[in-house]
């Protein structure tokens, strides 16, 4: 939490640690779908991790931190790892505001749908 990046403690609401291998070839773009052969034998090999993994598990993992301004509604995120694809699935939950149908915030608005593309292609 001493990223510049990472959201002012007051403000997190949960942290995250996604540590499956699976999963986190899935958000790199190593694999393409939840669907797909390789996803479902990763995840049958995955295995629970032990006390004397954690710190294994935490050099390797990505940490995600959810935050809000608004108590209960999701204003901000805070990704310390990789998982490029996690972006899409995080900026879907931020939501859509009819401000995007402006002209002016046409690419905004063309990233959304991107992002809906790839949270789609990811099953």
């Amino acid at each position: 939490m001493d990223d510049p990046y990472a959201p002012e403690i007051e403000l997190v609401k949960g942290v995250y640690v996604i540590n499956k291998k699976a999963i986190l070839e899935l958000l790199e773009g190593r694999i393409h779908s939840i669907n797909s052969y390789e996803f479902n034998i990763l995840k049958k090999k995955s295995r629970n991790i032990s006390d004397e993994d954690i710190e294994y598990v935490l050099e390797m993992a990505t940490v995600v931190v959810l935050a809000s301004e608004k108590n209960q509604t999701l204003t901000t995120y805070f990704i310390a790892g990789t998982g490029e694809k996690l972006n899409s699935i995080l900026n879907l939950c931020l939501g859509y505001s009819k401000d995007l149908e402006n002209n002016k915030f046409k690419l905004s608005l063309q990233n959304f749908i991107d992002d809906v593309e790839v949270v789609k292609q990811m099953g």
